[in-house]
């Protein structure tokens, strides 16, 4: 049984996650989804393909939705997804799912798997000692995970929302979704700039650039948070909200891994 794994990253939880499921399946590879984005359709030769990717807003990212919309599935028998995520809760699942519908395909399994926050925007990362708890209460879920994935049943777990709470959850997204790519205007530098160019190559959709050694930001966000968080200076910031608050990279996942998922295949 041949296994593709896809992955999208910011910070690294997602990537450390695909890694992880790499070496606990037999016979799997890991094929970054920002590098694969240029190609006009994806079509894996696997019998089996998963996906591991962040929850942006409780449901897809922009990235995932796109790369999904350009996936055939001749030779796939089976397909999964891993979603980490601050809460396991969320629409992504449900949302793959039905872009996979109109392929006429469905998701077999579904997984939230809860990973330190990165999203600083809104929250500061936790304390080094409940990172770690984190990871390791992630670590026992994989081995969870892959022993269902061994099985033929399907399995997808749920949210356990209320129908109201679901369909609230559904318009936020859906008004942020129309929006992010313009959200970039309330990033800014401060003086501790460098101009060193990590932001620009840390970005998965190439929407930074040094224009005369000052980043600038084109419209056209993920709003993943890479630039804030891997600023080796901490120069950048997004309004007030950010400001005194702490950066946040997985711990086993450097810099130039982020980068190189952007590298074409």
């Amino acid at each position: 049984m041949a296994v593709t794994i896809f992955y999208f990253t910011s910070t690294g939880n997602s990537l450390q996650i695909a890694r992880d499921l790499v070496n606990k399946i037999e016979n799997s590879k890991l094929i970054p989804i920002v590098g694969a984005m240029h190609k006009e359709e994806i079509v894996p030769d696997s019998n089996v393909v998963g996906f591991v990717f962040p929850q942006h807003s409780s449901g897809l990212p922009r990235i995932v939705r796109e790369f999904i919309e350009k996936f055939s599935f001749p030779h796939t028998h089976k397909i999964f997804a891993v979603v980490t995520c601050m809460h396991p809760r969320g629409l992504s699942l449900e949302q793959l799912n039905q872009l996979l519908v109109k392929k006429n395909r469905i998701l077999n399994a579904g997984f939230y798997v809860p990973m330190p926050v990165n999203f600083i925007i809104g929250y500061n990362p936790p304390p080094l000692e409940i990172q770690h708890q984190i990871m390791k209460d992630a670590n026992e879920k994989l081995h969870e995970i892959v022993t269902i994935l061994s099985q033929k049943e399907r399995y997808v777990e749920k949210v356990g929302f209320p129908a109201k709470t679901l369909a609230r959850i559904s318009t936020v997204y859906r008004t942020r979704l129309e929006s992010i790519r313009t959200l970039d205007y309330n990033f800014h530098v401060t003086e501790s700039c460098n101009a060193c160019g990590t932001c620009e190559m840390v970005c998965p959709v190439d929407n930074i650039k040094l224009i005369d050694e000052v980043p600038t930001w084109y419209h056209q966000c993920e709003q993943c948070l890479s630039c804030i968080n891997l600023c080796p200076n901490q120069a950048i910031e997004y309004g007030m909200e950010t400001k005194g608050r702490n950066r946040y990279l997985h711990p086993e996942i450097s810099i130039s891994d982020i980068i190189a998922q952007k590298e074409r295949l």
